[in-house]
């Protein structure tokens, strides 16, 4: 028996050039509740990515994973020797070949290389034993006919300002939940939140699941969509906080791993774009 546990399921810089590897959305679908995630562009991602769609049998796994053989191994092409997951990570274990969600925090586990992460559903993942689940590609073709950039002038407006208020939609699609009031910073031309509380946030689960919704700041009503957010653009992000909210006792919750995990790009949505 193995003993390392495995599982499946502000600053304004100038604008980036796109680039032509995004990170992916994935959906689980398990029993009619559907979980959604987010892939990182490594090598052993896009193995996994290539096998989609499957259809998997998930069998629990120390109380803390739920765990599925896949049907090839995938490439270990510049992953870590390990690494040490947290709940909601998606998982894969080279020595075994497994795929894996984690639903409980663990410690490191050598030949774990973190594949992505679950934004929003892993409560379904605590159910005994076996479950039947599909895991497939979301496409994105609209998302990617239409430059994502802020104007400029809007996007200064809202970084000078504290007054951000997020109010995605309620699981109708159509009406607005609350106003949240959050820290806001513009990196590279867009615009990125986090969730203090991490991604047990009310207003991040509906972000995540919904994707639309609408935010007031500097003045301005704003129809927008939300994307999850990992990698690198993390560490800037997290440099832009330390810029703008300098001297706050919450900057260091606010650039930890818990709202780490729960960063979230607000783009303007179509009819918004000018």
């Amino acid at each position: 028996m193995r003993t390392l546990t495995v599982c499946i399921a502000a600053a304004i810089t100038s604008p980036a050039i796109p680039s032509e590897t995004m990170n992916t959305q994935i959906r689980i679908q398990i029993e009619g509740t559907q979980l959604m995630g987010t892939l990182e562009d490594n090598a052993t991602s896009r193995d996994f990515l290539a096998l989609l769609p499957l259809a998997v049998t998930l069998d629990d796994y120390a109380s803390t994973e739920k765990v599925t053989d896949l049907p090839k191994k995938l490439s270990t092409v510049g992953a870590p020797k390990g690494v040490d997951p947290d709940a909601g990570d998606i998982a894969y274990y080279a020595p075994w070949g497994n795929l894996a969600l984690f639903y409980k925090d663990f410690g490191y586990s050598k030949g774990l290389i973190k594949l992505g992460r679950l934004d929003v559903g892993m409560d379904v993942l605590q159910r005994p034993g076996k479950i039947q689940a599909r895991i497939e590609r979301i496409e994105m073709a609209s998302a990617v006919a239409a430059p994502t950039n802020w104007p400029l002038n809007e996007l200064e407006r809202i970084a000078t300002k504290d007054d951000l208020h997020i109010s995605p939609y309620r699981e109708d699609g159509k009406t607005y939940g609350t106003p949240t009031w959050i820290w806001s910073v513009a990196v590279d031309g867009n615009l990125y939140v986090r969730a203090y509380n991490g991604v047990r946030s009310r207003w991040y689960q509906a972000a995540i699941r919904e994707r639309a919704g609408r935010i007031i700041a500097a003045g301005m009503t704003r129809q927008v969509t939300f994307e999850p957010v990992q990698g690198a653009i993390n560490a800037k992000i997290d440099a832009a906080y330390k810029v703008k909210y300098a001297g706050s006792p919450y900057l260091d919750s606010m650039i930890g791993e818990r709202a780490r995990a729960a960063t979230v790009k607000i783009l303007p949505a179509p009819s918004e774009k000018r």
